[in-house]
């Protein structure tokens, strides 16, 4: 509960560029996985560099990738909150949303609503209300379009 609530929380924090301190970061790992100091990586080394700052990017993802990435790249990669390099808060908030959802991946309002403002680090009815109301207000909330829906809303 409590990650959906800081995933929620987070949705207003978005940035359109990485701190200079992430850049540093950035930075840091890219030289030290860029063994032949060529400025660019393969799709496995960006495996490296993108779980070294926090993502999890698939292996299935990652074989995919046949270019090579400059630190420019894995900088438009990570503000593009592409799903399949969720942060690590993505794929906890998608195990959160698991336990509460039927086996069709719906979660019901009241479900939501009971677990949002009763369990854990509780959130407001208005907060519950919002969130529902980003969610269209159906009945049942089908999870992944939601936390996809989030993260538009975080790139904006």
């Amino acid at each position: 509960i409590t990650v959906l609530k800081h995933f929620w929380h987070s949705a207003a924090m978005t940035k359109a560029a990485l701190t200079d301190e992430e850049k540093h970061e950035l930075e840091q790992i890219f030289k030290y996985v860029d063994t032949e100091k060529k400025g660019s990586i393969s799709g496995k080394q960006l495996g490296v560099v993108l779980r070294s700052l926090g993502y999890m990017p698939t292996e299935k993802y990652l074989d995919g990738l046949t270019n090579t990435f400059n630190k420019s790249d894995v900088e438009k990669l990570i503000l593009s909150q592409d799903q399949k390099i969720l942060p690590i808060q993505g794929v906890e908030v998608q195990n959160a949303f698991k336990v509460f959802s039927d086996s069709q991946g719906l979660v019901t309002k009241e479900s939501l609503r009971h677990a949002l403002t009763t369990l854990g680090e509780k959130m407001t009815d208005q907060e519950v209300d919002e969130l529902i109301r980003l969610a269209g207000n159906p009945e049942k909330i089908n999870y992944k379009d939601f936390i996809n829906h989030m993260a538009d809303l975080k790139k904006k």
